[in-house]
């Protein structure tokens, strides 16, 4: 999930029932086939799955069922500071990127505004 949480963050997971969860949410999941925990964004979503996907991956992982779901990432600490960027509001337009990315005609877009939003 580079940038937004690094390696050495603290995460407060707070359970949401499944269905409260919606698009950009980070989300914290049992993956079903290697029952390790992920956390990723949430990009798309159905009655019965969604579609999580790492900020820096460049690809969605398959359809996961929500009773996988653990809750919700509400804070994301840092060196004893609070990380909002990527919480808020903003985490719409994140996870439309990220299902955007592999587009040719954003990649130009993306190469100019990685450095502005690179910490």
């Amino acid at each position: 999930m580079s940038p937004f949480i690094r390696d050495g963050d603290i995460l407060t997971i707070s359970p949401v029932p499944s269905n409260a969860l919606t698009l950009g949410d980070v989300a914290a999941v049992i993956h079903p086939e290697t029952r390790k925990l992920v956390i990723h964004r949430v990009t798309a979503l159905s009655e019965t799955s969604v579609v999580i996907q790492g900020d820096n991956s460049p690809s969605a992982d398959e359809p996961i069922p929500r009773t996988y779901i653990l809750g919700r990432v509400s804070r994301v600490e840092r060196n004893e500071r609070n990380v909002s960027l990527g919480l808020g509001p903003e985490r719409v337009v994140i996870a439309r990127l990220a299902r955007l990315r592999h587009r040719p005609w954003l990649r130009p877009l993306l190469k100019i505004a990685r450095p502005i939003f690179k910490p």
